[in-house]
């Protein structure tokens, strides 16, 4: 039996940003929020994808899946970890939000 887990993609947006004055994931390198961007580059390798955010950051408008963080740590091992509690048996892809040379070839 093949026991090769399901790839889920994960991009870290949940940073406030505060050295850069903003939120990195809603910063637009190609004329749009380049959290967005990633999500659709790391949506087409793997079964599901979803945006690591605050509470707080979680918006309407956005037309992708998310994962709220826990906050049961800082930084960003607290969106691994509430991705993982939420989904245990799948395998991570997981992309920082300020990485914006990151394409799909690199992917």
């Amino acid at each position: 039996m093949d026991k090769t887990p399901q790839l889920y993609g994960l991009i870290l947006a949940g940073g406030k940003g505060s050295r850069m004055g903003q939120e990195k994931g809603i910063l637009e390198y190609f004329g749009r929020p380049h959290q967005d961007v990633l999500y659709e580059r790391v949506d087409a390798l793997c079964q599901r994808t979803f945006l690591s955010l605050r509470k707080d950051q979680y918006k309407a408008g956005f037309h992708g899946e998310a994962i709220l963080d826990e906050d049961h740590f800082r930084g960003p091992f607290n969106g691994l970890l509430s991705a993982h509690n939420r989904f245990p048996e799948v395998a991570w892809l997981v992309v920082a939000c300020d990485l914006p040379f990151m394409d799909q070839p690199s992917l």
